[in-house]
């Protein structure tokens, strides 16, 4: 009998050393997934406020001893530091000039933080890029960079307590318009050289569906949105060819969706 009390304990000790592991971890998958459902809902909110530049609320998301840290602006330690700072530079004039972030689809990563098995914190890291607007201009794509945040749970709310930004670069431009096919014989009327005040003589000639566009300094390749009007597939530069008197009379520069210059056609 005692050797079968003996079997029956030692078997429970091992169902409890085989299957209680298990099942701590399985409880910290399940804490761990409802914790990154309620920081990414967070984050959601965070940069909301952000991209409608509302200081306060920005505040909210972030510990009194907060902790950023920027590869290009220094670091700004302290929440009263950050809103002062927020509030007279990022959304010191939102009437001419303002930011919206947006993040890389695909970057964003979820990192649960765990201190002898109890789920204590998290980091979000990923990549994003910032859109510039300008008063009187088309919204632009500017900057490139990573992040990485901690997140605690203070006073029973998570927040960021320590912001890393960094590797801050210009964002790779790709257009999005479609090219259009055009007549040979369209675009060979837009052939010639136009006289450009900042960049000297424009030459303009057809090459198969788009027109190369030469000056002194650089070269490019514009393919046809319209019949007149021409994009650079990797920068936000457009040419408008003017038509007057049913002749070409001028080509009408864009760069980021303001004018910045008219060349008129020389010959």
């Amino acid at each position: 009998m005692k050797i079968h009390f003996v079997s029956i304990l030692t078997a429970a000790l091992v169902c409890c050393i085989v299957y209680t592991p298990a099942a701590a971890q399985s409880n910290q998958h399940s804490d761990a997934a409802a914790l990154q459902a309620t920081i990414l809902h967070r984050d959601s909110l965070f940069w909301h406020a952000y991209n409608t530049c509302n200081a306060d609320s920005m505040t909210l998301f972030f510990v009194d001893d907060l902790e950023f840290y920027h590869d290009k602006g220094g670091p700004t330690l302290g929440l009263q530091k950050f809103g002062e700072t927020t509030r007279t530079g990022l959304c010191g004039n939102t009437a001419n000039w303002q930011l919206r972030r947006e993040a890389v689809p695909g970057t964003v990563k979820f990192f649960p933080m765990y201190n002898s098995g109890m789920l204590y914190g998290a980091i979000l890291q990923g990549e994003h890029v910032f859109y510039v607007h300008e008063a009187g201009k088309k919204e632009y794509l500017d900057g490139h960079a990573r992040f990485s945040h901690l997140w605690l749970n203070k006073d029973g709310a998570w927040k960021m307590a320590r912001v890393l930004s960094y590797d801050h670069k210009p964002a790779v431009y790709t257009a999005k318009t479609k090219i259009i096919p055009v007549p040979t014989a369209k675009l060979k009327r837009l052939n010639g050289t136009y006289n450009s005040s900042q960049a000297g003589t424009l030459t303009v000639k057809q090459e198969g569906n788009a027109l190369k566009i030469t000056t002194s300094n650089f070269q490019v390749i514009a393919f046809p949105e319209t019949t007149t009007k021409f994009f650079l597939r990797n920068r936000d530069l457009q040419f408008e060819f003017v038509e007057e008197n049913k002749h070409i009379a001028r080509v009408i520069i864009y760069e980021r969706g303001g004018k910045v210059e008219e060349a008129p056609r020389m010959q």
